[in-house]
């Protein structure tokens, strides 16, 4: 099956419909968040868990955003998570493929991200 948010094509072909790991209903919270229009600091601001900051820091973007990607680079990402750094991926390179096992986490990370540029998200393993 594929689906798709925004320009992120989902691709669910092999997802087994099995979540292997989660954080639990924080996740569930955390996509609400991100199907709306957010502003990640005015979230950030009023919801200091643990998890809230963990998967939504903007300051993640920092761990790639030095790097000199080549132009009209590709880049398989595998465990996306909730999009930490998928973002900063998709701005600074031409084709993005992502892979994560859990479905909550894939679609905050399509929800997330789905006014970068058309990328592809592919569920299981």
């Amino acid at each position: 099956m594929k689906t798709k948010i925004g320009n992120v094509l989902m691709n669910y072909e092999y997802y087994n419909g099995e979540d292997l790991y989660s954080d639990g209903d924080i996740e569930n919270e955390i996509l609400e968040m991100v199907k709306k229009d957010f502003d990640v600091h005015e979230i950030l601001s009023k919801d200091d868990r643990w998890p809230v900051l963990y998967h939504l820091s903007p300051y993640r973007f920092n761990l790639l955003d030095w790097y000199p990607f080549k132009e009209g680079s590709a880049v398989l990402e595998i465990g996306a998570g909730c999009g930490g750094v998928t973002g900063i991926i998709c701005e600074k390179n031409e084709k993005v493929v992502a892979v994560e096992l859990s479905k909550k986490r894939a679609e905050i990370n399509a929800y997330r991200n789905r006014d970068k540029k058309i990328w592809k998200l592919w569920l299981g393993i």
